[in-house]
């Protein structure tokens, strides 16, 4: 039986020009033109693949989402009228007329090589901060099992003779503080929450062990500036203070040791200080975590990440949450009690060192 060449797929290729090759990969998507480019450096489809009339829309569609991302709008005086800027590392790509791909694949390197560099320089400020607590950093797990096996309720009770105690929740606004207390506090899910602007809004939470009841008065502040000598004013009588953060927010991050640890140490310098790492869940959010490394030069930071920055500020425990993924919610009223109970212990043990001393 004869067998027919245009069988042959080989052959075939090699009737084509590479006008005809271009045309079919017209109907390819990036992904795919990506996922050819990787099968063959010889193959004559994955060399075309890369060409510039397959990636140029794809740039130029990427630089302007880059752009409106990071445009800001400034007044200026010369011509009494507002011009739009963009950061540098922005506009140097955006002036580019070939090597589409190779620019692209440059301009990703370049802003994960600054967004490091940035992430380092925030970890770099932390080590030169001071803070005034000496009692030691808990993990989660270390907190847990430390009090396990002990009476909370009776020792508290005992340090202070009541079992209801206040807990300061603070941070940057629109870190997730409220909806986080709103959907803790009353079970309500992300889709049944809506903007809750906050001036000061009050939570009671109950921790139950046996017989045991303790209680926890729990004072959403508002962390705008306009508001920073009412905020202060709830301070007194603090037990814990609960500090917020949002991971992919790099201004919250800089404003913990900026803002809220100096304030706290000012009016509370003895009260035991939690720190709450917010909206954990926008780590698988691409579109999200993209534009906040394009805008800021930032990245969503890690679990340990936040417990570095704990340790950092000298506070007693890191925690994180989601009120989008309820991540967080199941015992973090245990751990606000357990931080109680270890700083009370500490004290004590102060205090027995310091009439030994004497």
């Amino acid at each position: 039986m004869a067998q027919h060449d245009d069988a042959n797929p080989y052959l075939l290729l090699q009737t084509l020009n590479d006008d005809v090759f271009r045309i079919i990969l017209s109907y390819f998507t990036i992904h795919e033109l990506c996922e050819l480019h990787m099968t063959s450096k010889s193959f004559i489809l994955a060399n075309l693949s890369c060409e510039d009339c397959f990636w140029q829309h794809h740039y130029r569609t990427k630089l302007q989402k880059f752009k409106q991302w990071t445009a800001q709008s400034l007044f200026d005086p010369e011509t009494n009228s507002k011009i739009t800027t963009y950061p540098e590392h922005i506009l140097k790509y955006d002036q580019k007329t070939s090597n589409f791909k190779y620019n692209l694949i440059e301009m990703n390197h370049e802003l994960e090589r600054a967004t490091e560099e940035h992430v380092s320089q925030v970890f770099n400020e932390l080590k030169t901060f001071k803070h005034l607590h000496s009692i030691p950093f808990y993990t989660k797990k270390e907190l847990k099992e430390t009090c396990s096996t002990i009476s909370i309720a009776q020792y508290l009770k005992q340090v202070y003779g009541d079992l209801q105690f206040r807990v300061i929740v603070n941070g940057n606004p629109g870190v997730g503080k409220t909806c986080f207390l709103f959907a803790k506090s009353y079970n309500l899910r992300h889709s049944d929450m809506e903007y809750i602007p906050t001036v000061y809004e009050n939570f009671i939470w109950q921790y139950t062990k046996g017989q045991d009841q303790i209680d926890l008065d729990l004072w959403d502040t508002a962390g705008q500036p306009d508001y920073d000598k009412l905020r202060v004013l709830c301070y007194p009588n603090a037990s814990l203070f609960c500090l917020c953060f949002s991971v992919e927010d790099i201004s919250s991050v800089r404003n913990l040791y900026h803002k809220w640890i100096p304030e706290i140490q000012t009016h509370c310098p003895n009260t035991p200080i939690l720190l709450m790492g917010c909206k954990t869940d926008i780590r698988s959010n691409v579109e999200v975590c993209s534009r906040v490394r394009i805008k800021d030069l930032w990245r969503p930071l890690s679990f340990q990440d936040g417990e570095e920055i704990a340790r950092a500020l000298g506070c007693v425990t890191y925690v994180e949450t989601s009120y989008v993924t309820m991540e967080g919610f199941d015992d973090i009223t245990e751990i606000f009690v357990n931080v109680l109970y270890v700083h009370a212990k500490a004290n004590e043990k102060k205090k027995k060192f310091g009439c030994k001393q004497q």
